[in-house]
């Protein structure tokens, strides 16, 4: 367990992804850059529990600080038309669940949206904030953007037999055109909090993938750099820095299996198919922009055959 641990995550501890393939926007052009040969779509749950985001953010959208909009999508094509709307027209709309969500009454009758009650946001208990975030490999770095946040997951029910019909998110805010942007050492960030986030490469990654350099994945992308020891990969437990040859089981010249003590019971860096990563996240006042900094991020295995999943090793990027 980190010590500064501060973020709480939902959706059974593993960052989700679109359910639907991701459409080219203006958010994501960037990517076609030569320089990033990796780039997925991460999107996160967090509740920051060392500030309230979500009040913060309808407190100041209250005041006409800042600029918000109808809830966006990630990778949808919706988000290269991005809308702002004001505080009253916004609660004069009814929304309607997130999709893939239909619940359906006693008698098996899907409800009646126009019949919604309209939803008054209560700050103190909508903490989980929908964080729209890019990951993507650049010159050897593990980067992410934030686009945009969706303060608030809400429940939505009817008017009359006030029946719980799903949830959706009520607002998104904090756009951010840059996705290279860097906080002045000056600046106005408020620290948000840690956030650790397991996530499956072979499996999630690959429903919001933006691009593979090669068909390569996360992990796939990595080691070559790992291998030409351009990368600061370390033991998890010892926190030593490893050679790329202490990451291979090898026969010696006497024909011997000789394994490695730092790959646990994987045979080559291409067993580890799990992943955690670990941030740091901030919100610039000023700018009304989330922005994280990756701290490092551990490949998971098993160090024996009765252990369970852990991290074993470690790489920091700078």
């Amino acid at each position: 367990m980190l010590k500064w641990l501060t973020i709480l995550f939902l959706m059974m501890s593993h960052f989700t992804m679109a359910q639907y393939k991701s459409q080219p926007t203006q958010f994501d052009s960037f990517i076609a850059s030569p320089n990033i040969e990796w780039a997925a779509y991460a999107d996160y749950y967090l509740n920051f529990e060392k500030h309230n985001l979500n009040k913060l953010l309808f407190s100041r959208f209250v005041r006409n600080e800042i600029k918000a909009s109808l809830p966006t999508n990630s990778g949808s094509y919706a988000a290269n038309f991005i809308s702002y709307i004001s505080k009253d027209s916004l609660d004069r709309l009814i929304l309607e669940p997130m999709m893939g969500l239909p619940i359906y009454d006693s008698d098996g009758n899907y409800p009646d949206f126009s019949k919604i009650e309209p939803y008054k946001i209560d700050t103190t208990s909508s903490t989980f904030t929908s964080i729209t975030q890019i990951l993507y490999f650049e010159d050897g770095v593990l980067k992410s953007y934030i686009p945009w946040v969706s303060p608030s997951i809400i429940e939505l029910v009817t008017a009359q037999t006030r029946q719980f019909v799903g949830y959706n998110e009520y607002l998104s805010t904090c756009y951010n055109h840059r996705h290279n942007y860097l906080p002045k050492e000056n600046g106005h960030d408020i620290y948000l909090g840690e956030s650790t986030t397991n996530f499956d490469m072979d499996s999630a990654i690959a429903r919001s993938r933006l691009k593979e350099l090669y068909g390569r994945n996360l992990l796939e992308t990595l080691i070559p750099h790992i291998q030409d020891n351009k990368m600061d990969i370390r033991s998890f437990d010892t926190n030593i820095k490893l050679n790329p040859d202490e990451l291979i089981n090898y026969y010696d010249s006497l024909g011997n299996f000789v394994v490695s003590k730092y790959l646990g019971i994987q045979t080559s860096l291409e067993d580890f198919t799990k992943m955690q990563l670990v941030q740091k996240w901030y919100y610039n006042y000023n700018e009304n922009i989330v922005f994280n900094i990756i701290k490092e991020m551990y490949l998971c295995g098993y160090k024996n055959e009765n252990d369970a999943l852990s991290p074993i090793l470690k790489i920091v990027f700078k």
